[in-house]
């Protein structure tokens, strides 16, 4: 499963680099420092999945956002924020955010929720494969 990381905050960007180096079947190809860059990349690459946190959010983050989803509508986006009040929650969503967790509070269940997709994946790979085979006799 290949991620794109978009991060204004080094700190956050390398822990998430540790913690998702971890993870088996996870490949972070790229980091952006901002969503035109993670735009550009997720255009050019084949990715599942979209991690993005601002410590500071630009005044277009839920449009570009949106804008990202819409031409990508199976991507998987989750959104670490540092204000997870109903209203941003709403925003969040409304712009596409599949998940949406507290940078300091939830932190690891970005791992639980990409262990489930990578599970999902394996499961409907053998499925497949499995299927394959017997269609071949």
């Amino acid at each position: 499963m290949n991620l794109i990381i978009n991060t204004d905050s080094p700190g956050l960007c390398s822990r998430l680099l540790t913690i998702l180096s971890e993870l088996s079947h996870a490949y972070v190809i790229s980091v952006a420092n901002n969503l035109d860059e993670a735009e550009v990349l997720i255009n050019k690459n084949d990715v599942q999945v979209f991690i993005t946190a601002f410590h500071n959010l630009p005044k277009d983050v839920f449009k570009k956002l949106k804008e990202i989803k819409k031409n990508n509508s199976s991507l998987i986006v989750i959104v670490l924020a540092n204000n997870t009040t109903d209203q941003y929650l709403r925003q969040w969503q409304n712009a596409g955010a599949d998940y949406v967790f507290d940078q300091a509070m939830h932190f690891t269940k970005v791992v639980d929720v990409l262990s489930g997709l990578i599970y999902k994946n394996l499961f409907e790979s053998l499925k497949s494969n499995k299927s394959n085979q017997r269609d071949n006799i």
